[in-house]
């Protein structure tokens, strides 16, 4: 059975006062765990989520082509970003088919980025804040700390570029 607890949050703080140390508490020493038959054991974190926007303002075509353009500005993956435009993608179907609301989804990869999560989340709440968007959901899974859900939400009807009315929200989920 899993629940949320609020111990995520206070990683934050901790790793923001010490980058060098992550949601897990500990600090990032370079150590790998080895496992069964003493084979080097990845600390491998995955992240994934999406951006929602609504589709039902008049100058639709603007937001989207806005939020692209974010996107398009990040750098590319052949650098080694925490952020590469490579991992997002768009719908280009949202308003041809009547719907109403437009998503961002993104998903990559890492080798421990719980360590270095402050800065990815510095880096995703500067990309938000370029963005229109409603609501922003981020899972953050690990092998070490478990799943973190984060979520962002603002105070109005959306977010609008260049806007700081963002919040945030996290829940650790673990087994009992």
């Amino acid at each position: 059975m899993k629940r949320p607890s609020g111990k995520c949050c206070a990683s934050l703080v901790v790793s923001a006062i010490n980058p060098r140390v992550g949601l897990s508490g500990a600090a990032d020493t370079g150590f790998q765990m080895t496992g069964d038959k003493g084979k080097q054991m990845q600390e491998e974190s995955v992240v994934y989520g999406c951006i929602k926007d609504s589709v039902y303002a008049q100058d639709v075509a603007a937001r989207m082509e806005v939020n692209r353009t974010a996107l398009e500005a990040l750098p590319s993956i052949e650098h080694w970003p925490l952020l590469s435009r490579e991992m997002f993608a768009t719908t280009q179907h949202a308003t041809d088919i009547n719907l109403h609301t437009e998503i961002v989804h993104f998903g990559a990869s890492y080798h421990g980025i719980e360590y270095e999560w402050h800065l990815w989340l510095q880096q995703f709440e500067a990309l938000l804040r370029k963005m229109y968007w409603v609501s922003v959901s981020v899972q953050l899974e690990t092998e070490m700390s478990g799943t973190h859900s984060f979520t962002w939400h603002t105070s109005g009807e959306y977010h609008e570029p260049g806007s700081s009315d963002i919040q945030l929200r996290c829940e650790w989920i673990h087994d009992l």
